[in-house]
């Protein structure tokens, strides 16, 4: 078949021809495969892949952008590549053969892109607008360009340069395949390297490899361990680790420390529970409240260094809790009571060596008088021993505060007791007043010897001090002759026999009383020596 013959084929014809040589062609290059008259060369790239990458290099298919040949086959000094033929000739393929120069001798398949025949890890590629047999240049697989030295990177590198078919040199920073994957040292923990060393952290991360959580606030005395988590070193607690913890209560203060209290002013201690008192208090309180003493009972003041005496001390000075020590010549619990170092012999002792008399007397012990005569008969001494006797009241008298007046010295202690009277008038059967009084002041402790009323002792320590037994009474009005008898005793803690007993006598009258003293003188005696 000449070129004439294929001119007049339609179109159709020439395509189904032209694939039918194409299998032909193959089928005769491996027969004739000895003799190497022709090759059949089958291309390594996808075609689409293949045109990609030429196109990105500047060469383009001389059939309008399709894609390159696929098959080879050598006729003489050329080989056509037909796909498929658009226009007015086609490549016989069956008819291509050794020595077949007629077979393509006017190239007119015009499509058909014509080089040396390549070898099998090349490709035949015609630079655009080239034409003509052997116009196509044989470049190795995977690489490109005018010379063919051009490596091909398929997909691109993004970040680096292709060194080699599919090999890519990346840039500093970046790695991958395509150079298409940043590069952080160190890794990013809790984030994506979004650029050379350059994190992107994940939410509640920061931190220039993404390992340091946030926790709004800070952790004062601890450590962000997770986001928004603190954990607190000992001693401390709260969402930020700033507040610390007390074992102890600061009772008046705020714990500002571990196990450390702040203390109010005024407190101190390690509990803030000690008040302090700027003057310390005495040993009789304790400082409760800043610059405050509570006293003990039976203290008072500032400091509770002032004894309370509860009803005062009227002539002497408190020294300790209802304990006044009085001013010379007064005595009593609250030195309200008056002592007169020579007793009042017919009067009270109202202040110091102050005598107050009784009606009939004066002096300054009121023992001066006209005193009217009286009588002492049958005095029995036992633990008193009388030296001297008076009946006090000078006037013979109804009204008259009279008594019966003894001193002497004690021949044994007495610790408490009383002085008894009976008064008697001549003419009246039986006594016409009585009395008592204690010798000292007593309460449901005992009594006191230091604390006088009838019987006032020099020496309450001694058993042989001097003594003042002072008996008071009344004269009453006569009854019948006016001749009085007063029978008095004092009765000490043995009870029997009677420390002293006496009798005295005296009379309202003026003429007779001497008689009648007699008389009274002689019952007396018998009487005292009866039963009281």
């Amino acid at each position: 078949g000449g070129g004439g013959d294929a001119e007049t084929m339609a179109a159709p014809a020439r395509r189904r021809g032209a694939r039918e040589g194409a299998r032909g062609a193959r089928r005769l290059l491996a027969s004739v495969a000895a003799a190497a008259a022709a090759v059949v060369i089958v291309m390594a790239a996808p075609a689409q892949a293949r045109s990609l990458r030429y196109q990105e290099l500047g060469w383009y298919a001389a059939s309008g952008g399709e894609p390159l040949g696929v098959e080879a086959v050598m006729d003489g000094n050329a080989c056509c590549f037909s796909q498929t033929c658009v226009g007015d000739h086609s490549c016989i393929v069956a008819t291509c053969a050794p020595g077949g120069a007629s077979v393509c001798s006017q190239y007119a398949c015009k499509n058909c892109e014509c080089c040396p025949c390549c070898g099998s890890d090349e490709y035949c590629f015609q630079p655009q607008g080239a034409a003509g047999p052997a116009s196509g240049k044989c470049c190795k697989n995977g690489y490109g360009g005018p010379d063919c030295s051009t490596p091909i990177c398929d997909p691109s590198c993004v970040h680096g340069t292709c060194t080699a078919p599919d090999t890519c040199a990346c840039q500093a920073g970046w790695s991958g395949p395509v150079c298409d994957q940043a590069v952080c040292d160190g890794g990013c923990g809790h984030g994506t390297c979004t650029g050379p060393d350059t994190c992107t952290c994940d939410a509640g991360y920061t931190g220039q490899n993404c390992g340091s959580p946030i926790c709004d606030g800070g952790c004062g005395h601890g450590t962000c361990t997770t986001p928004g988590h603190c954990e607190c070193q000992d001693g401390w607690s709260g969402t930020t680790c700033n507040t610390p913890i007390c074992k102890q209560t600061c009772v008046h203060g705020n714990c500002t420390a571990p196990n450390v209290c702040s203390c109010a002013a005024g407190w101190q201690g390690g509990s803030c529970d000690q008040a302090i008192c700027d003057t310390p208090c005495s040993a009789h309180g304790n400082c409760t409240a800043p610059n405050t003493c509570t006293c003990a009972s039976g203290w008072s003041g500032p400091n509770c260094d002032s004894p309370v005496c509860s009803y005062g001390c009227v002539h002497g000075t408190c020294q300790g809790p209802d304990d006044c020590v009085c001013q010379p010549h007064w005595r009593g619990n609250n030195c309200d009571i008056a002592e007169c170092q020579v007793p009042c012999v017919h009067g009270t002792c109202v202040g110091a060596d102050e005598c107050k008399c009784d009606h009939g007397w004066s002096g300054p012990v009121c023992s001066l008088c006209d005193p009217a005569p009286f009588e002492v008969s049958d005095l029995v001494q036992n633990a008193m021993h009388v030296t001297d006797t008076y009946l006090g009241g000078c006037k013979w008298e109804a009204g008259t505060n009279a008594s019966g007046v003894f001193s002497g010295q004690l021949t044994s202690a007495i610790t408490y007791g009383r002085a008894e009277w009976k008064l008697f008038e001549e003419g009246v059967p039986t006594f016409v007043s009585s009395g008592a009084v204690p010798f000292f002041e007593c309460t449901e402790f005992g009594c006191d010897p230091t604390k006088p009323i009838a019987l006032n002792l020099t020496d309450p320590t001694s058993s042989t001090s001097g003594f003042v037994l002072t008996v008071p009474f009344v004269m009453v009005p006569k009854q019948a002759t006016g001749s009085f008898r007063v029978e008095m005793l004092a009765q000490d803690q043995n009870d029997f026999p009677y420390a002293m007993q006496v009798a005295l006598a005296y009379n309202y009258t003026d003429a007779s009383w001497r008689d009648a003293l007699g008389a009274v003188v002689e019952r007396v005696g018998s009487t005292l020596r009866g039963e009281w």
